[in-house]
């Protein structure tokens, strides 16, 4: 049974005020970077974190999420990946087991002030192409903390945000790459279709072993379209729109809908200029990079540390 708000203000985290006010405050890093730390360390409590430790720990509110969540492609899917952990998470704890021991009370509370300060901080924070993905983040957490009132807001404001950058067509290209990182997010919320992610297994999103109803199979291609929409607003050669396409393949695939998953394929093929399959799968290079869009086959070369 979830614990209202109201039950959480009345526990008393002393040390655990000393850890969230110094992440919050933390003057070297952005209100978002600030924001990501609070929510990553309210994670680590609510997995069993000891909170005496978490106020001793100096590497918690010095890391920039831009840097600590960027590839060579300047793309979302390491963000992708941060927020589906967080989804898979929810799923896993939804299902119950022996191994998902429930927070204590001082934890609760522990991880709902650092998630209110992060969504203050990010109310408080200019525009960013970080912002919204944070921001369904914090809504995930506060579900899981029983906050409703502090998911509903999150939830309303990251809709709103969507539809703004539905409505605008001049919408940059940072908006409409978050916009659609959300979206596809939500739509894994909904079905988690495993799709592979190629060279990155350490990290692939996994098949969680839930059965998906016709309903939410049919909410999850509606977001995952919506997200469509705008990605083709994007260049034909930009990274993020080609993925959206080449994602769908294998959610339709999953679904046995062969004729729509052949049909995003002949439109990944155009964007690309090469009909083959083998652009589904990104060539592994050495040093772990991952060159996509290529039908080339075996390991192509590249020196480490050259970019």
């Amino acid at each position: 049974m979830a614990t209202s708000p109201s039950t959480l203000a009345k526990a008393t985290v002393t040390s655990g005020e000393r850890a969230i006010q110094r992440v919050g405050s933390a003057t070297n890093v952005s209100p978002e970077g600030r924001a990501f730390n609070l929510i990553n360390v309210a994670r680590s409590v609510l997995s069993g974190a000891d909170i005496e430790q978490i106020t001793q720990d100096q590497s918690l509110y010095k890391v920039e999420p831009t840097y600590a969540l960027r590839n060579s492609y300047g793309d979302n899917l390491l963000w992708d990946f941060w927020i589906g952990s967080f989804v898979e998470e929810e799923m896993s704890k939804a299902r119950g087991g022996p191994n998902n021991r429930l927070p204590t009370k001082d934890q609760l509370c522990f991880a709902d002030r650092a998630t209110q300060l992060a969504v203050k901080l990010l109310k408080e924070a200019p525009a960013s192409p970080t912002k919204l993905q944070i921001c369904f983040v914090a809504s995930l957490q506060f579900k899981r903390i029983g906050n409703t009132q502090g998911a509903q807001g999150c939830d309303e404001f990251i809709q709103q945000s969507v539809k703004n950058c539905e409505d605008e067509m001049r919408a940059s290209p940072e908006a409409i790459i978050e916009a659609v990182s959300v979206l596809n997010s939500m739509a894994y919320r909904l079905a988690p279709v495993p799709i592979p992610s190629g060279t990155l297994a350490s990290i692939e999103r996994k098949d969680l072993g839930q059965s998906i109803t016709e309903d939410a199979a049919r909410k999850s291609e509606e977001l995952r379209l919506r997200a469509m929409k705008l990605a083709d607003r994007l260049p034909s050669d930009n990274h993020v729109r080609r993925m959206v396409h080449r994602d769908l393949v294998f959610f339709y695939r999953h679904f046995d809908r062969q004729n729509l998953a052949e049909e995003q394929k002949q439109i990944l093929f155009e964007l690309v200029g090469v009909s083959d399959d083998k652009i589904l799968f990104p060539v592994s290079q050495f040093c772990g990079r991952a060159l996509w869009w290529t039908a080339a086959t075996g390991q192509i070369a590249a020196l480490c540390g050259m970019g």
